[in-house]
Order: C-alpha cells, then sequence, then structure tokens
C-alpha cells in the first residue's frame, strides 16, 4: 500500500500545483509528477467514455488491460520479474512537437516524454517522445502517447478488465506552470549551474542556426531530389577510397518502415538536428566544443513546405562516406538514406571519394573543423 498512498500524495499535490501554480524562479526536477516511478499496477490501457475529458464532469474508463508501448506498437514490457517502471521527463522541444507545453516566462516550449528503467534505475527505453497529459483528478490521470495510444495512471489498484468512474478536475495540462513547483533554497545553486549549461547549449543552437552560420548541415533543408536509398560498396566506407552507391531509389522512413512521405506536392523537407543522449545509442557525437562531457544524437526530421514539424524520421543515426559526392545517414542503424550534392535519377549509380568516414564529433557538424558543416548541397 505505501507505492499508492506515495502515488496518491502525488496526484493530490499535482492538482494542487494546477490550482495555485506558482510563477516566480520555477525549476523541473521538483515535480512529483516528475519524480514519480510508476509501476505495472498503476498503469493501464483503457476504454473511455467520452473520448476526451471535461472539468468537472465524471469520466469512464473501462476494459482495463495491459498499456502499449507507442515504439513497438505493442504490450509494455515490464522486465521478467515485472519490476522495471516509468517516469516522465521534460525536455525542450526542439523538434516542434504537437502538445508541447509553454513556458509564461521565457516562451520556450517543452515536452513530456515517457521513459522506461530497470528496478536498479537503468534507463530501458523511450517509449513515448512526447504526449498529452489529460483527465487530473482524484483517480488518477492520462497521458496520450504521440497522440495515438491513451495510458492510464491510476491511484488505486485495479484489476484486468475492470471499469470505474471519476472527476476530471482539469481537462488537459497546456502550461508548463501546471507541472512544476519551486525548489528548496538549498538546492538552488544547482539550479542556477544547470539554468546555465541550458542557456549555453540554448545559445550554441541559436549561433549554429543562425544565418551567419558556418553549419550549412544544421540548417540545410533536403529535398526529395537529393535524398536517396542506395546500395553501397563495400558496406562501410573508407576514407580516401573509393564508395560506389547503385540502385538508387525512394529513401524509407524507418519510423514507418515505408517510403518516406514528401506530400501530395513533393514539397516537404528533411532537416538535421542535434539532441542529447540519455540512451546510449549508436553514432552519438561526442562534446569537443564545450567539453562537456556530454554526447549527442543526430535526429532526422520531416517538415511540411511552410515549416510547420510533420515528424521524427529517425531519432538518432551515423553519419557516414563524408566527400565530394555526399554523405549518408544511417537510421537509427539500420537503413542508409544517401543525401547527395546534385540531382541524380531513379534507378542510377555513382562512385565518389569519402574524404571522411564517419562523423564522431560535435564541431564536425557545428562547422568548427570543416567537415560536414561547411558541407555544401545543391537547393532546390
Amino acid at each position: 500500500m505505501r507505492v499508492f498512498k506515495i502515488f496518491a500524495f502525488t496526484i493530490f499535490t499535482l492538482l494542487s500545483f494546477l490550482a495555485n501554480a506558482q510563477y516566480a524562479d520555477r525549476t523541473i526536477d521538483e515535480s512529483a509528477l516528475l519524480n514519480g516511478k510508476f509501476t505495472k499496477d498503476q498503469v493501464w490501457d483503457v476504454q473511455r467514455n467520452p473520448a476526451y475529458p471535461v472539468a468537472g464532469r465524471d469520466w469512464e474508463l473501462s476494459g482495463m488491460k495491459s498499456p502499449y508501448d507507442f515504439t513497438t506498437k505493442l504490450a509494455l514490457d515490464w522486465g521478467r520479474n515485472n519490476d522495471r517502471y516509468l517516469m516522465f521527463v521534460l525536455e525542450p522541444d526542439r523538434s516542434n512537437f504537437p502538445e508541447s507545453l509553454k513556458d509564461e516566462q521565457s516562451g520556450k516550449k517543452y515536452t513530456i516524454s515517457l521513459r522506461q528503467f530497470d528496478h536498479d534505475g537503468r534507463q530501458v527505453k523511450v517509449v513515448s517522445r512526447w504526449g498529452k497529459l489529460i483527465g487530473i483528478g482524484s483517480g488518477g490521470f492520462m497521458y496520450e502517447q504521440e497522440g495515438r495510444f491513451g495510458t492510464f495512471f491510476s491511484m488505486e489498484r485495479r484489476r484486468a478488465g475492470g471499469k470505474f468512474t471519476y472527476r476530471t478536475e482539469v481537462a488537459q495540462v497546456l502550461n508548463l506552470s501546471q507541472i512544476l513547483r519551486e525548489r528548496k533554497d538549498e538546492r538552488r545553486n544547482d539550479i542556477r549551474d544547470n539554468k546555465r549549461d541550458d542557456r549555453r547549449d540554448d545559445r550554441a543552437r541559436e549561433y549554429y542556426r543562425s544565418h551567419d552560420s558556418k553549419s550549412d548541415f544544421l540548417n540545410g533543408k533536403f529535398t526529395y531530389e537529393v535524398v536517396w536509398d542506395a546500395q553501397r560498396f563495400p558496406a562501410y566506407p573508407t576514407a580516401g577510397r573509393d564508395w560506389k552507391l547503385s540502385n538508387l531509389k525512394a529513401p524509407i522512413d524507418i519510423s514507418a518502415n515505408a517510403s518516406i512521405d514528401w506530400g501530395r506536392d513533393k514539397d516537404r523537407y528533411l532537416m538535421f538536428d542535434f539532441e542529447e543522449d540519455h540512451s546510449n545509442h549508436g553514432g552519438t557525437l561526442n562534446d569537443d566544443v564545450h567539453h562537456s562531457g556530454k554526447r549527442y544524437n543526430i535526429a532526422l526530421n520531416l517538415f511540411d513546405r511552410d515549416g510547420r514539424f510533420v515528424k521524427t524520421v529517425s531519432r538518432w543515426g551515423k553519419l557516414i562516406g563524408i566527400g565530394t559526392g555526399g554523405f549518408m545517414y544511417e537510421q537509427e542503424d539500420r537503413i542508409g538514406t544517401y543525401f547527395s550534392t546534385e540531382t541524380l535519377r531513379f534507378g542510377g549509380t555513382l562512385v565518389y571519394r569519402p574524404e571522411v568516414d564517419q562523423i564522431r564529433n560535435l564541431s564536425s557538424i557545428l562547422g568548427d573543423d570543416r567537415k560536414l558543416g561547411n558541407f555544401s548541397h545543391r537547393h532546390h
């Protein structure tokens, strides 16, 4: 019962935050929601009536069963001993995800991701990169994984197939202040250090995305004419030796296991972004810019022609075969996607000599060492 008492306190505290949001010196890691460790007995997939809650009205949840993992589209794996747990993580929204939370003070936006951990605290995976918090009330709350799977977090032990009704006090969380609270005085020096680190990262990101930046790689908008799936020989390049790419065809979207959807008018484009690595992914880049000891992933995102974010095609990947002919991005260690410096034809073949076999340092994509930073691709 101790777990459920803690969770009940979490819900009570969360409701207090929603009713009495503090606007001075807000911080992240004292939030009851963000500190909660949610175990198998508290998390459910449910049928809901109505589909979305209304504040002050009853909400019926039924047909309880094991929750889904959005990344696998299967039931969540709680581990051999069912002792894994879930936690929410607040992250700056750098990809224009839907349902981000606004910080009324800074104007910045944040996403709420859902992550799974082993009982010893080791992170297992990111279950959902972003989501919507709805139906906050005495019975619990729901997190809608990436706009699709509604996952209910209950304050009481429930049985599979069960049904219950509770009255929601908040229909949807929209602002950052609704899930945060002030930290204690003795910890504020650590807060300031963390904020300085965040500001430094933000300044670096803003600088390298500015018009004066040397990083064509991060500023580049790659359209369908220059992006290809290709057969490669050899499988991985060697700097200074010829690399053959053949049978060029439409590139794959690893998140959909299908060809990239360029839109009805084929006017969507791809852009790269870098994010701190928390999951020990392959192909991460060492921070040799600030020498922070951090490592970064390179994500690939798809946008509409008007700049509206469509989706993340690949959360991380490896950059290989950099040369005058272009480069390749290996989506999540599985699918090689070739970015050409010129327009090529479907089914074509080309050979070029890579100058760099693989990018390993952050400076290489920021323009500091003239590898990918000053990569010049053809604009369309």
